[in-house]
């Protein structure tokens, strides 16, 4: 299970999310570009990547890359 606490430890690395939305799933690899931390107990966290808003529920590997040099 991914971890609210990993999610924000992605912001500004880069990894490789598989995720599952309405389109089915998908696997992208770039720069996590923002985590959006819930504000109440109704809304889930949130990555950001490329042209992705990714709700932790949609998740289902997450992972930080290398950092390139």
């Amino acid at each position: 299970m991914i971890t609210e606490k990993y999610m924000k430890e992605c912001m500004g690395k880069r990894i490789k999310v598989t995720f599952e939305d309405f389109e089915g799933e998908k696997t992208v690899i770039g720069k996590c570009l923002y985590f959006y931390q819930s504000e109440d107990e109704d809304e889930e966290p949130m990555i950001e990547i490329k042209d992705n808003l990714i709700n932790k529920s949609e998740i289902k590997t997450l992972e930080i890359l290398e950092d390139e040099k």
